[in-house]
């Protein structure tokens, strides 16, 4: 009997997405026949497929996730969906001992708070997380980004839903950046990604109204560089908001350039590809680039009941940075 890699259950359904592709029910696992062999992972297995392949796959998932979750008690205040609960999330790389929020334990969360297991945070039918649906929830009540006309605004490791939108909006002139851009494979992909390396930026000075960067410094080790350059191109009256998991149970952010195994990283930063684990220091960090900047705990404007229905981290919290 096959079994999950992810979850180690042995429900892997027999229905094949494409050919030698199969999916676990229990949480969504993708394998190829040559993993369920050989035990590699489907990310790098599914490199050797096609672009229709690919989509094929995720309109796949997508058609049995909406049907699968169906229901009223949850809602994503992006797509406007509403469902039984949010759908499993487990992304690749992730350790067992990470809780729902892709982190662990220890990350966005202050200390003696339990970990969860309970991964299911995922929107079946937009695919967002819980710090796409914060943001997205920040940025239409507290900010006049869909509002006032002619807005530059700068998007690193664009969210697929968010590039959608931003593209198609008549009052935002969108330019979505990544270090990959290829790597970010749309379904709907109608615009152009540019390629950009964030510690390097082409940009003249004072360029953007706007700077969305949400999960992406963790990954980038001159941090401090990729922050001034931000700041260089924001222009004065500009603002932005920049999002990395925090460990609030530590003063300063830990990192150690001597560790450089996956594994090493891991278990130090709660990712693989992290190369540090940012503490309460991060508003220092920004601020000490020229930022002025607002730590901003949103989740708990809502109640308990709406941060469950919204599927919100209760733990994260929003750096809204202005360039005065």
């Amino acid at each position: 009997m096959k079994q999950c890699h992810s979850c180690n259950s042995y429900n892997i359904s027999n229905e094949r997405i494409v050919e030698g592709v199969q999916r676990c029910e229990s949480c969504g696992f993708l394998f190829s026949s040559e993993e369920i062999k050989s035990r590699k992972n489907f990310k790098y297995a599914a490199l050797k497929f096609s672009q229709k392949h690919r989509n094929h796959i995720k309109k796949y998932i997508k058609h049995h996730e909406v049907e699968k979750y169906k229901g009223e008690k949850v809602f994503c205040p992006i797509c406007q969906f509403k469902f039984e609960k949010f759908a499993y999330y487990y992304p690749w790389g992730i350790s067992q001992n990470e809780d729902c929020y892709g982190n662990n334990d220890n990350i966005n969360k202050p200390e003696n708070k339990p970990t969860s297991l309970n991964r299911h945070v995922k929107c079946p039918n937009c695919s967002s997380l819980e710090r796409h649906r914060l943001l997205w929830k920040y940025l239409h009540e507290k900010t006049d980004i869909f509002v006032e006309k002619n807005k530059r605004l700068l998007e690193f490791a664009p969210y697929e839903f968010f590039f959608n939108v931003f593209l198609k909006h008549n009052s935002i002139t969108y330019f979505p950046c990544d270090l990959i851009p290829e790597s970010l494979k749309f379904i709907d992909y109608k615009g152009k990604i540019l390629k950009e390396d964030i510690t390097k930026l082409s940009f003249n000075n004072n360029f953007f109204d706007v700077i969305l960067c949400c999960h992406v410094l963790e990954h980038i080790v001159d941090d401090k560089l990729a922050i001034s350059e931000l700041f260089r191109v924001m222009k004065k009256g500009g603002w932005g908001i920049f999002q990395v998991p925090v460990d609030y149970r530590k003063e300063t952010t830990y990192e150690d350039f001597n560790i450089k195994s996956q594994e090493g990283r891991e278990n130090a930063f709660g990712q693989k590809d992290h190369v540090r684990l940012y503490g309460k220091d991060f508003k220092e960090k920004l601020s000490s680039s020229g930022f002025v900047v607002k730590e901003i705990d949103y989740p708990n404007k809502f109640s308990e009941d709406k941060i469950t229905r919204f599927g919100f981290n209760k733990f994260e919290k929003l750096y809204y940075c202005e360039k005065s």
